[in-house]
């Protein structure tokens, strides 16, 4: 008899990577632009921005997934706190971290990505992916 995967590792797996992306990308956010290798590539950087926010809304999203909340709160509670998690990440480039700057193209570029994650996780949810 095989196992399920939820069963052996259960939330924990999903905990686990949220907390050490989530760590690993605000250690990211707070290094000076110095420290950080640069492409020339056009808005690149937002790019980067949306992708990182789109990731960290799936994988905080599949942590609470299983939780009692109903979907749209569960939605709205990720959005909301990513949002404000971001708008603290630019105010803390722009006050403390030398060579950042509080830029609100990156606002953007990050509100896209949780957007994107927010539509992405409702369709998941609506399929029979993550039922069972």
């Amino acid at each position: 008899m095989m196992l399920h995967t939820k069963h052996l590792l259960g939330d924990k797996a999903f905990l686990f990577l949220a907390i050490a992306y989530h760590g690993f990308i605000t250690v990211l956010m707070v290094l000076p632009t110095s420290d950080l290798p640069s492409w020339e590539l056009p808005n690149l950087d937002k790019m980067v921005h949306a992708g990182i926010y789109f990731s960290l809304y799936l994988l905080w999203g599949f942590v609470l997934f299983r939780k009692k909340y109903s979907m749209k709160k569960h939605l709205i509670t990720i959005a909301i706190l990513l949002f404000i998690y971001g708008m603290v990440i630019e105010v803390v480039q722009g006050a403390w971290v030398v060579s950042r700057t509080f830029d609100l193209w990156d606002v953007a570029a990050n509100t896209v990505g949780i957007l994107f994650g927010g539509i992405v996780l409702y369709k998941i949810s609506r399929s029979k992916v993550l039922k069972n």
